[in-house]
């Protein structure tokens, strides 16, 4: 089953690469819902690499949600209209969670579309998984209006 979720964002597509490159972006627009934990490695890189990164996942800080890989690829750096960067992600719940994130330049000056899609394949989980990536992503999406802004004053 597919998630897509898109936001037209006020900034200037440069920064919100910025952060979405930056690992710590993940902790503060997933916060207070999912906490991510490094496993291997055991930290996070301050810049998200192309690679695979191993996290346990707990739900409001309290329920274990088991191991998922975080898999980063960048597919598309360098274009001046929209970036990608994708991860490719595997747990022992959800065997599938193929996230891609769009960054596209908007509509008018300093907007900028962002697009959160994501497959999700978790067996008979499928569907409480995916209407949990809704409510999630949405306010993921939320968060990202008070990141950016935040770190443009």
């Amino acid at each position: 089953m597919k998630v897509r979720i898109e936001s037209i964002f006020e900034s200037d597509k440069d920064t919100i690469i910025r952060y979405v490159n930056l690992s710590t972006t993940l902790d503060f627009i997933s916060h207070p819902i999912l906490k991510f934990i490094p496993t291997e490695p055991s930290n996070y890189p301050v810049r998200w690499q192309n690679g695979s990164y191993r996290v346990s996942m707990k739900l409001f800080n309290l329920i274990p949600l088991g191991v998922q890989t975080i898999k980063i690829e960048k597919i598309k750096e360098d274009d001046p209209e929209e970036y990608i960067i994708r991860d490719n992600g595997s747990g022992n719940i959800v065997k599938t969670w193929d996230h891609w994130i769009y960054i596209q330049t908007g509509p008018q000056p300093n907007r900028v579309k962002y697009i959160d899609q994501i497959e999700i394949k978790a067996g008979i989980a499928t569907l409480p998984v995916w209407f949990f990536a809704h409510l999630f992503y949405r306010w993921r999406q939320h968060r990202w209006k008070y990141l950016y802004t935040a770190g443009e004053s």
